[in-house]
Protein backbone atom coordinates (compact mmCIF):
# COMPACT_ATOMS: atom_id res chain seq x y z
CA UNK A 1 0.00 0.00 0.00
CA UNK A 2 1.46 3.61 -0.78
CA UNK A 3 -0.14 6.51 1.60
CA UNK A 4 -0.41 10.12 -0.71
CA UNK A 5 -0.57 12.70 1.76
CA UNK A 6 -1.60 16.11 0.66
CA UNK A 7 -2.06 19.55 2.52
CA UNK A 8 -5.91 20.58 2.53
CA UNK A 9 -5.18 24.03 1.90
CA UNK A 10 -3.61 23.81 -1.40
CA UNK A 11 -6.36 21.35 -2.34
CA UNK A 12 -9.11 23.89 -1.48
CA UNK A 13 -8.95 26.64 -4.90
CA UNK A 14 -8.48 23.61 -6.55
CA UNK A 15 -12.05 21.89 -5.89
CA UNK A 16 -13.58 25.78 -5.54
CA UNK A 17 -11.99 25.79 -9.45
CA UNK A 18 -13.55 22.08 -10.37
CA UNK A 19 -16.89 23.52 -8.75
CA UNK A 20 -17.23 26.62 -10.33
CA UNK A 21 -16.21 25.72 -13.54
CA UNK A 22 -18.78 24.99 -16.71
CA UNK A 23 -17.11 22.82 -18.56
CA UNK A 24 -14.84 20.05 -17.61
CA UNK A 25 -11.90 17.86 -18.88
CA UNK A 26 -13.59 14.35 -19.91
CA UNK A 27 -12.07 11.17 -18.24
CA UNK A 28 -11.88 8.27 -20.60
CA UNK A 29 -14.29 9.63 -22.83
CA UNK A 30 -16.59 10.12 -20.63
CA UNK A 31 -18.04 13.59 -18.87
CA UNK A 32 -17.64 13.28 -15.01
CA UNK A 33 -18.49 16.67 -13.73
CA UNK A 34 -16.62 18.24 -11.35
CA UNK A 35 -13.27 16.37 -9.57
CA UNK A 36 -10.11 16.33 -8.49
CA UNK A 37 -7.99 14.53 -10.68
CA UNK A 38 -5.27 12.58 -8.97
CA UNK A 39 -2.28 11.85 -11.34
CA UNK A 40 0.70 10.53 -11.83
CA UNK A 41 3.31 11.54 -14.18
CA UNK A 42 6.99 13.28 -13.12
CA UNK A 43 5.08 12.99 -9.41
CA UNK A 44 1.64 12.36 -7.93
CA UNK A 45 -0.64 15.60 -7.58
CA UNK A 46 -4.34 16.37 -7.61
CA UNK A 47 -5.31 19.24 -10.07
CA UNK A 48 -8.96 20.68 -10.99
CA UNK A 49 -10.34 18.93 -13.50
CA UNK A 50 -11.91 22.29 -14.45
CA UNK A 51 -12.04 24.13 -18.00
CA UNK A 52 -10.12 26.93 -18.92
CA UNK A 53 -7.68 25.32 -16.51
CA UNK A 54 -6.78 27.40 -12.95
CA UNK A 55 -2.84 28.19 -14.69
CA UNK A 56 -0.04 28.94 -12.82
CA UNK A 57 3.69 29.14 -14.06
CA UNK A 58 6.75 26.60 -13.88
CA UNK A 59 10.23 26.34 -14.52
CA UNK A 60 10.51 24.93 -17.69
CA UNK A 61 11.78 21.36 -18.01
CA UNK A 62 14.73 22.69 -20.04
CA UNK A 63 15.40 26.03 -17.87
CA UNK A 64 14.76 28.00 -20.63
CA UNK A 65 12.48 30.20 -18.07
CA UNK A 66 8.79 29.89 -17.13
CA UNK A 67 6.22 27.79 -19.04
CA UNK A 68 2.17 27.92 -17.80
CA UNK A 69 0.48 25.02 -16.56
CA UNK A 70 -2.32 23.46 -14.38
CA UNK A 71 -2.24 24.53 -10.66
CA UNK A 72 -1.49 21.26 -8.50
CA UNK A 73 -1.05 20.07 -4.98
CA UNK A 74 1.95 17.51 -4.85
CA UNK A 75 1.42 14.58 -2.52
CA UNK A 76 4.19 14.41 0.49
CA UNK A 77 7.50 13.31 -1.34
CA UNK A 78 6.39 13.32 -4.49
CA UNK A 79 6.87 17.14 -6.03
CA UNK A 80 9.98 16.93 -8.79
CA UNK A 81 10.18 20.87 -8.27
CA UNK A 82 10.88 20.32 -4.57
CA UNK A 83 13.30 17.49 -4.72
CA UNK A 84 15.52 15.85 -7.37
CA UNK A 85 13.42 15.04 -10.54
CA UNK A 86 14.62 11.43 -11.10
CA UNK A 87 14.58 10.32 -7.38
CA UNK A 88 10.69 11.76 -7.31
CA UNK A 89 10.35 9.57 -10.76
CA UNK A 90 11.76 6.54 -9.24
CA UNK A 91 9.51 6.84 -5.93
CA UNK A 92 6.70 7.36 -8.23
CA UNK A 93 7.09 4.55 -10.33
CA UNK A 94 7.12 2.12 -7.14
CA UNK A 95 4.35 3.67 -5.56
CA UNK A 96 1.89 3.47 -8.02
CA UNK A 97 3.54 1.81 -11.03
CA UNK A 98 5.45 2.65 -13.99
CA UNK A 99 2.07 4.10 -16.41
CA UNK A 100 1.01 7.32 -16.24
CA UNK A 101 -2.64 8.18 -15.35
CA UNK A 102 -5.53 10.39 -14.69
CA UNK A 103 -8.32 9.17 -11.96
CA UNK A 104 -11.00 11.33 -11.59
CA UNK A 105 -12.50 11.36 -7.86
CA UNK A 106 -15.40 13.21 -7.70
CA UNK A 107 -17.33 15.81 -5.88
CA UNK A 108 -19.35 13.71 -2.85
CA UNK A 109 -15.80 12.82 -1.65
CA UNK A 110 -14.13 16.75 -1.85
CA UNK A 111 -17.37 18.65 -0.97
CA UNK A 112 -17.44 16.90 2.44
CA UNK A 113 -13.82 16.58 3.15
CA UNK A 114 -12.83 20.41 2.11
CA UNK A 115 -15.99 21.81 3.19
CA UNK A 116 -14.43 21.29 6.89
CA UNK A 117 -12.09 23.97 7.70
CA UNK A 118 -10.74 21.90 10.66
CA UNK A 119 -9.41 19.36 8.25
CA UNK A 120 -5.53 19.98 7.52
CA UNK A 121 -4.95 17.28 5.44
CA UNK A 122 -6.16 14.70 3.21
CA UNK A 123 -4.62 11.01 2.78
CA UNK A 124 -5.16 8.78 -0.12
CA UNK A 125 -3.83 5.20 0.58
CA UNK A 126 -3.33 2.83 -2.89
CA UNK A 127 -3.63 -0.32 -3.19
CA UNK A 128 -3.19 -2.62 -6.40
CA UNK A 129 -7.01 -2.34 -6.94
CA UNK A 130 -8.52 0.83 -4.71
CA UNK A 131 -8.49 4.12 -3.33
CA UNK A 132 -9.53 4.86 0.20
CA UNK A 133 -9.82 8.40 0.89
CA UNK A 134 -9.60 9.69 4.38
CA UNK A 135 -9.12 13.71 5.95
CA UNK A 136 -7.54 14.45 9.16
CA UNK A 137 -8.23 18.07 11.43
Amino acid sequence: MTRLVFDANALRPLWHHAKEATAHRESMSEQTGPALLLVKDEGIYLMSNGLPILATQKPAPNGSGMMECSQVAYAKGFDPYAEDRMDVWDRARDAVGGDDFSEPLGAEIWDRMLGNANVKRVVIDVTEDRLDISSYV
